[in-house]
C-alpha cells in the first residue's frame, strides 16, 4: 500500500458521502494503490449508515467506530491500521478541497519529502477562528521556536518511518501540535504547501474556547516536562 488517508467524522453525514466521493476521485487520478479510513468519532447523526454505503460503493474505503468522541483517538485509531508507505490525515468537514491531497501526494513523492503539510494562506472561516489560529500559533513558535506557520493545519502526510518512531499518544485536538513537536524534536525537516481555507458545508465547529485552554496548557507541558 503506497497510500493511507485517515478521515475522522463527528456528525459530517449531511455531506460525508460527497466528500469522501471528491477525495476518493481525486486520489484515484495519482495513485492506484491506496487507501481511505475514515473514523467514525462516535457520532449521534447517520454518519454509519453513510459509511456502510461508502464502503460497498468503494472498496478503497474503510471504517472503524469509536462510541466516545476524541479528535485525537480517531486519528489514532486510523492510523493504527493505516499500511501505506506514506501516510496522513485530514477533516470531513469539506473545508480543504480534495485535490489538494492529489497535489501534495505528488509533490511528496516527487520530491521524497518526510513530512508535508498544509499552510492555510487565505481562510473562509471567520475572523475568530482566524484570530485564535494567529495566537496559538505565536504561542507555539515561543516556547518552540520553528518556521512552521500554521500548526493545526491539514492535510498532514508523513512516512511510515517517522510515524513509527513518533510515538504518538494525544487522543485530543493536540495532536495536531504534539506531531509538529516531535517532528522538530526529531530534526525532521518540516514542508508547507499554501492552501486556501473554505467555509464548511454545514454545521458548527467543534473548536471552542475550552478547547483552546487546553492547548496551550499542552504546549506548557510538552515545553516544561515532557520529553
Amino acid at each position: 500500500m503506497r497510500l493511507s488517508i485517515v478521515i475522522p467524522a463527528y456528525n459530517e453525514g449531511a455531506h460525508l458521502g460527497q466528500i469522501i466521493r471528491d477525495i476518493h476521485e481525486e486520489l484515484q487520478k495519482v495513485e492506484s494503490d491506496f487507501e481511505i479510513i475514515i473514523v467514525d468519532n462516535g457520532s449521534l447523526d447517520n454518519t454509519q449508515a453513510i459509511l456502510e454505503a461508502l464502503q460497498k460503493e468503494m472498496p478503497r474505503v474503510h471504517s472503524r467506530f469509536l462510541p466516545v468522541p476524541g479528535y485525537g483517538k480517531a486519528v489514532l485509531a486510523g492510523l493504527s491500521v493505516a499500511r501505506g508507505e506514506i501516510i496522513g490525515w485530514t477533516d470531513s468537514d469539506g473545508q480543504i478541497r480534495p485535490k489538494i491531497l492529489g497535489e501534495m501526494y505528488e509533490k511528496m513523492r516527487r520530491e521524497n519529502l518526510i513530512f508535508f503539510k498544509a499552510k492555510r494562506m487565505a481562510r473562509h472561516d471567520g475572523r475568530l477562528r482566524t484570530i485564535q489560529s494567529k495566537i496559538y500559533n505565536l504561542i507555539f513558535r515561543v516556547l518552540f521556536p520553528t518556521s512552521v506557520n500554521d500548526i493545526n493545519a491539514k492535510p498532514k502526510l508523513f512516512r511510515r518511518s517517522f510515524y513509527e518512531n513518533a510515538g504518538l499518544t494525544s487522543t485530543d485536538l493536540f495532536i495536531d501540535a504534539e506531531i509538529i513537536i516531535k517532528a522538530l524534536r526529531s530534526g525532521v525537516p518540516i514542508r508547507e504547501y499554501p492552501i486556501t481555507f473554505e467555509s464548511r458545508k454545514d454545521g458548527a465547529s467543534k473548536i471552542g474556547v475550552g478547547a483552546g485552554l487546553e492547548f496551550i496548557k499542552n504546549l506548557l507541558y510538552y515545553r516544561l516536562f515532557k520529553r
